[in-house]
C-alpha cells in the first residue's frame, strides 16, 4: 500500500518538474509501449535511452496473452514499470466544451454526464480525459478540453499482456498537440501471467523529489507574493501622485480664494464710500482731490472749519485712524482752511465693506 501511494505521489510530482528532468527520469524506467494503429498494435520497450523493438500484432487478433510478447518481456533488462498505450493521431477525438464556472470542481463528472451529447459514444464505451483550458469569470463560464478514445481498442491492447489489467497511473494534464499521439500511462500490477513492478525507488530519490517540490512551491509563492506587492506598490504610488496633485490644486484654489477675500476686505465698494463721504461732509467743505492707495484714503480740499473734518470722518464706518497728513493752511482769498486728510480703510480692521 505504501509503495502504491509513493508511486502515485511521485507521478504527480513529476508533472511539476522541468521537461528535461522529466525526460531524464523517464529514461531510468523500463517502459513498455503498446502503439495502437489502424491495423496493428506496434510494441517496443525503452530503458535508459535504449529502444528494444518487439514488432507488431494484428489488430484483429483475438484478445488474450501473446506468448511471444511474454518471452520478449522476460528478456528485457528490467521488468516494465509502466505500460504506455499510445493511441495514434486520428484514432481519438478531441474537442473543447463550454461549461458553467461552477462545474470546475466536478469537471470529470459533468463531462461524463454529457458524454452522449458531446460525442457519438456512451460514457462506458470510452476512455476519456479532460481539463481546464480557460476560465471566463465575467461570463461565469469555463472552456474545458476533452479527449476521448474507444475503450475497446485500449482494452484489446492491454489484454495482450494477460494477467490483472494494469491500473491508470497518470491523468494527462493537457491534450496532445495537433497530429501527436495520445499516451495513456498505466502501472502494471503483480499477478499470475501478468507483469511485475520493478524495485522501489531509492529513498534518496524520493526525498530529493520532495525537497525539490517544496523548494519550487516556496519559490513560486515568493514570486507570487512579490508580484502582488509590486502591483500594490505601483497602485499606491499612483494614488500618492494623484493626492499630491490634488493637494497642490486645492492649495492654489485656497490661495486664490484668500486673495479674493483679502481684496474684498481691503477695497470696500467705492460708491458706498463716496456716498458716505458726501453725506458726512458739510456744504461749506469743497473736495479738490481724492486718492485711494494701498488701503488708505487721501482727501484734499478746503473747508470753513477744517477742525471738524476729523470728527466727521471718524464717524464713518468705512474709515479709521483719520488724521491730517499735513498742516492746515489758510486761503487768503476764500478765507477757508486748506486741508490734507488721510484715513485707513476700516475694512482692514474688520469694519463693514
Amino acid at each position: 500500500m505504501l509503495q502504491e501511494f509513493m508511486e502515485w505521489w511521485l507521478t504527480h510530482l513529476k508533472a511539476l518538474l522541468p521537461v528535461r528532468l522529466q525526460a531524464q527520469l523517464q529514461r531510468k524506467r523500463c517502459l513498455l509501449f503498446l502503439q495502437v494503429e489502424r491495423e496493428s498494435v506496434h510494441i517496443h520497450a525503452t530503458f535508459q535511452g535504449q529502444t528494444y523493438p518487439f514488432g507488431s500484432i494484428a489488430a484483429e487478433r483475438e484478445p488474450g496473452v501473446d506468448p511471444a510478447l511474454g518471452s520478449f518481456i522476460e528478456q528485457l533488462p528490467r521488468r516494465p514499470e509502466r505500460v504506455i498505450v499510445r493511441i495514434a493521431a486520428g484514432r481519438y477525438l478531441g474537442r473543447d466544451v463550454e461549461l458553467p464556472l461552477a462545474a470546475e470542481e466536478t469537471l470529470a463528472e459533468a463531462i461524463a454526464f454529457q458524454m452522449e451529447q458531446l460525442t457519438p459514444f456512451r460514457e462506458d464505451q470510452v476512455v476519456h480525459f479532460s481539463g481546464i483550458r480557460e476560465r471566463q469569470p465575467e461570463q461565469k463560464k469555463l472552456l474545458a478540453w476533452l479527449i476521448v478514445t474507444p475503450r475497446e481498442q485500449v482494452q484489446h491492447a492491454l489484454s495482450l499482456l494477460g494477467g490483472i489489467p494494469p491500473e491508470l497511473s497518470y491523468q494527462p494534464q493537457q491534450p496532445p498537440g495537433k497530429g501527436n499521439p495520445l499516451d495513456i500511462e498505466y502501472r502494471p500490477v503483480d499477478g499470475r501471467g501478468g507483469l511485475a513492478l520493478g524495485g522501489p525507488l531509492p529513498l534518496a530519490v524520493i526525498l530529493g523529489l520532495l525537497l525539490l517540490l517544496a523548494t519550487s512551491l516556496h519559490m513560486r509563492n515568493l514570486l507570487q507574493s512579490r508580484q502582488y506587492l509590486e502591483e500594490q506598490l505601483t497602485g499606491y504610488r499612483a494614488d500618492a501622485a494623484q493626492v499630491t496633485r490634488l493637494r497642490s490644486e486645492l492649495q492654489s484654489l485656497s490661495d486664490q480664494a484668500g486673495l479674493l477675500h483679502e481684496l474684498q476686505l481691503a477695497r470696500p465698494r467705492v460708491l458706498a464710500l463716496w456716498n458716505d463721504l458726501s453725506q458726512r461732509l458739510t456744504a461749506d467743505t469743497w473736495v479738490q482731490r481724492i486718492d485711494l492707495r494701498d488701503g488708505r484714503l487721501f482727501v484734499q480740499g478746503s473747508s470753513a472749519n477744517a477742525a471738524q473734518l476729523i470728527e466727521q470722518l471718524e464717524a464713518s464706518p468705512y474709515l479709521r485712524d483719520v488724521r491730517f497728513a499735513s498742516s492746515v493752511t489758510r486761503d487768503q482769498q476764500t478765507g477757508k482752511d486748506r486741508f490734507n486728510v488721510s484715513a485707513l480703510l476700516a475694512s482692514y480692521g474688520g469694519a463693514p465693506s
